[in-house]
């Protein structure tokens, strides 16, 4: 019986030792990796604050921020014997920046239409947005439908034709291509219908200049 008593005894005293011990455990380095190979600054820096926290209480911290953080879609947090948090990320990019006058910055935008992040500058295609409306700025929220179209023809004619920027007017999106035509889009319907019927009347030579209204049914040229 006596055994048994100083066999748990010891027992106790060796777990309360690895407490104490992994109390003391501090992080010291942190290893964050995301699908386009090491994390964005911003999150890095997010993440600097658990550099001498506790590795008992460090994992359930790093969650917490991780989660919070709207630019991360999935995220994997590992502790690394003896010093080391070890995070996997899955990031969300921005394609396209939101500008709208008497506001300075922009609105980040995925390709999704979630916003990600406000910034002074940009290397992003941007759309200016004209038309007054309020573009909400808090970071996970989504933009407008219309606001969203327009996203994903900045995207088109950014990679098709080099397009850097773009105006909404609430009504309609205009862009001139480095061509010297101005065209103007509606703010629904099919995108890739709009950009084929675009690239049809390029191709066929019948405007150098002027004018491409692709709002109506049959496009109008001037």
């Amino acid at each position: 019986m006596k055994f048994k008593v100083l066999v748990i005894i010891a027992i106790l005293l060796v777990l309360a030792g690895l407490l104490l011990a992994a109390r003391r455990l501090k992080v010291e380095k942190i290893v964050c990796r995301s699908q386009f190979g090491p994390c964005s600054e911003t999150l890095l820096q997010s993440l600097a604050k658990f550099r001498g926290v506790p590795a008992f209480e460090v994992i359930g911290s790093a969650k917490k921020t991780l989660s919070l953080d709207r630019k991360v879609s999935k995220f994997r947090v590992r502790y690394l014997f003896p010093e080391t948090l070890a995070i996997d990320v899955v990031e969300r990019k921005a394609e396209v920046a939101l500008g709208k006058q008497g506001f300075d910055g922009y609105v980040l935008v995925d390709k999704d239409g979630y916003v990600l992040a406000v910034e002074k500058n940009t290397s992003l295609p941007i759309i200016n947005v004209m038309d007054n409306q309020n573009i909400n700025f808090l970071p996970g929220t989504k933009i407008s439908d219309n606001l969203f179209f327009a996203e994903k023809l900045m995207k088109y004619i950014f990679t098709l034709y080099s397009v850097k920027l773009a105006v909404y007017y609430g009504d309609r999106v205009e862009a001139k291509l480095n061509s010297g035509q101005k065209v103007i889009f509606p703010i629904s319907g099919d995108v890739e219908v709009l950009i084929g019927s675009l690239n049809l009347i390029l191709s066929r030579g019948e405007i150098r200049m002027g004018e491409i209204d692709l709002r109506y049914k049959n496009p109008v040229i001037r």
